[in-house]
């Protein structure tokens, strides 16, 4: 019995920032760099599973020529499915041209001599977006976070039923304006309200709309009020789900104490099961050496970041008191400290509820914390960093491990654990040669730094005996001779790689039909 996979929903996120444009007399926003940042953890968070593309081409202050190629490249690709949910954030600089009623987005170069040059025409985004490609995504949503957002939004919506109505039909396209078309956004408002809005919903399906007037509750105090503008609506669009979510009302009850217990939905059931899945060697030898030793560095290997993740998800649990622990994610790839080390500080202000946050107080503050819980520190792709950059972090990170271990009267629990998740690439170890990484067995007491053996593949053999464990078998919805078929015909046809087995693990095996995109929510660290 071959079982067909479903073909899943997947999010995506592009998020574009354009702080300055001295040409046109306008002020630095200052907030533009963490304001993309903070979108990105918002809708990364793994209970809305968006994946920020294009960072590595559309960086912060980008060229409007830069940005406008690598849509149109982006969006003319045939890697979609129809069923993909696409949010396009924008937050920069925004004006109106009175003349012809034209909205412009500023970019670096932006210059007022040569407006159609060195700008981006908002109503021309259409163009980028709808390629008319059979295969693209039906479901897109457009946030611009710029001054007089509403003129811009109302030119993008005129754009689409002018010149682009046959590419656009079938799908459905929202645009949110931070401001109405007379209105300046205030630097960083709206995205203040935006993250208090998604922090704070116990909503399973945020509709857009919903999600715009809540928003403008905590926008009255800014004098701006967001927008929203929608075309061809004609099906439920769930641009924000939370598929963690368990509605109070579906509780079972514990017959032995009367006490409402939530029931696990089956992709969390899924989601502790698949910790059971390969990679064992690796995790005992990250239990052994958090038995002994207090303050470690350990190298995390995949080829695909959704599998690092995992792998940083299962070893962390591993800390004692995890849920406790302060925790602290970061993906270099995307970051802003790729061209300012110092923006690195700012991953800890929220938590270290410091607002002077330099070297010292980060230092300072997190061993504080170690001194009563684990301090976990997440950083995905430290090698795309500059060797200067990898340098300072690594200094960073020796002084924090010196300064966490002069910590009086700490607590037994407690462990700084550093995880460097990167793909398999032999250049990896050149680039951190400074950490000294050591891969069992030459791990000794005084050595901070240990490489676990990179994750290649799960073997076919390895899959079936993992679905032959109790705690699998049980979870399997499925008769006898239906599991029985799958082993036998299904998985020797899988192909090893790890991230096509987990797919086919939840599409071919759990009937999950959004496949991984499903389980990711539950390999959320932090952020």
């Amino acid at each position: 019995m071959n079982v067909s996979p479903i073909k899943k929903q997947r999010n995506y996120l592009i998020a574009i920032g354009s702080p300055s444009c001295t040409a046109m007399s306008l002020s630095e926003l200052d907030r533009v760099k963490t304001d993309i940042q903070r979108i990105e953890n918002l809708l990364n968070k793994q209970e809305y599973g968006y994946e920020r593309v294009l960072a590595d081409q559309i960086y912060l202050s980008a060229t409007s020529g830069k940005i406008k190629d690598a849509l149109t490249s982006w969006f003319n690709s045939s890697n979609f499915n129809n069923s993909d949910h696409v949010i396009i954030y924008y937050a920069g600089h925004g004006g109106e041209e009175q003349e012809h009623n034209s909205h412009y987005l500023y970019t670096v170069e932006s210059n007022p001599q040569n407006l159609p040059n060195t700008t981006i025409k908002t109503s021309d985004l259409v163009r980028c977006l709808f390629p008319g490609k059979r295969n693209s995504p039906q479901n897109i949503l457009l946030i611009l976070d710029v001054c007089y957002a509403g003129q811009g939004a109302k030119n993008v919506l005129g754009s689409v039923l002018n010149e682009c109505r046959s590419a656009a039909e079938g799908k459905c396209f929202y645009v949110i304006a931070s401001a109405d078309s007379k209105t300046q956004a205030g630097d960083g408002d709206f995205v203040d309200a935006f993250e208090k809005v998604m922090s704070k919903s116990r909503d399973q399906i945020l509709t857009v709309e919903s999600l715009v007037v809540k928003t403008n509750e905590f926008l009255k105090e800014k004098s701006q009020k967001a927008e929203c503008y929608s075309l061809g609506i004609s099906r439920e669009t769930k641009f924000f789900i939370k598929p963690d979510f368990i509605n109070q009302n579906e509780s079972e009850v514990n017959k032995d104490n009367f006490k409402k217990v939530p029931t696990k939905s089956k992709s969390a059931n899924v989601a502790d099961i698949l910790y059971l899945l390969d990679y064992s060697a690796q995790e005992q030898v990250f239990k052994n050496v958090m038995k002994d030793c207090q303050e470690r560095a350990f190298l995390i290997q995949a080829k695909e970041e959704k599998i690092q993740r995992w792998l940083v998800r299962r070893l962390a649990g591993c800390v004692p008191d995890f849920e406790q622990a302060k925790k602290f994610s970061i993906r270099i790839r995307s970051h802003p400290m790729r061209s300012d080390f110092n923006a690195f500080w700012e991953d800890f202000q929220q938590e270290i509820e410091d607002n002077n946050v330099n070297r010292g107080t980060v230092i300072q503050k997190l061993a504080k914390l170690c001194a009563t819980k684990s301090v976990i520190i997440a950083i995905y792709g430290l090698s795309y960093l500059d060797q200067a950059k990898i340098n300072e972090f690594y200094v960073f990170w020796s002084d924090l491990v010196e300064k966490v271990q002069l910590v009086t009267q700490r607590s037994f629990r407690s462990r700084l654990v550093l995880l460097v998740a990167e793909k398999n690439d032999p250049t990896v170890l050149n680039k951190l040669n400074l950490f000294n990484f050591i891969q069992p067995p030459a791990i000794n007491e005084t050595q901070y730094s240990i490489s676990l053996t990179p994750l290649d593949n799960i073997l076919r053999n390895d899959i079936k005996n993992w679905l032959a464990q109790d705690p699998v078998y049980s979870l399997l919805e499925r008769k006898e001779d239906e599991i029985q078929l799958i082993v036998a015909q299904d998985i020797t046809n899988w192909e090893e790689e790890p991230l096509d087995v987990l797919e086919e693990i939840c599409q071919t095996v759990f009937q999950i039909q959004e496949g991984i995109a499903a389980i990711e929510p539950y390999w959320k660290l932090a952020g």
